[in-house]
């Protein structure tokens, strides 16, 4: 794993960054209406360090298995955990959701 060293050095700054981002978040007044958003994005955010912990743990262990399995969780955290909690507070008063495409999909307001 030739990429190994800046993976595991991109993931170690990811994981400072997001705890940046979360203390950033808890010196912000939140509105009444948008607690409940701001506390799913704050538990979305707590979520994704172990996940990071688990990809530098397979970096360093060599093992490619591990490796994807930890990288497919990074990246199920980051869209259903993190972007959607972030997506649901651009959509308030609306929900947020994934919206399956051909090409995947992507996130929006749902529309009623």
């Amino acid at each position: 794993m030739p990429l190994a060293s800046q993976c595991r050095a991109d993931t170690i700054q990811l994981k400072a960054e997001t705890q940046a981002f979360l203390d950033r978040l808890d010196a912000v007044a939140v509105p009444a209406q948008l607690r409940d958003r701001d506390q799913t994005l704050k538990q979305g955010l707590r979520d994704i360090e172990p996940l990071l912990d688990q990809r530098i743990a397979a970096l360093d262990s060599g093992n490619l298995q591990a490796l994807d399995a930890a990288n497919l969780a990074v990246f199920r955290q980051e869209v259903h955990g993190i972007h959607l909690a972030i997506m649901s507070i651009d959509c308030w008063p609306k929900a947020a959701e994934v919206k399956r495409t051909e090409d995947g999909g992507s996130l929006g307001c749902v529309q009623n």
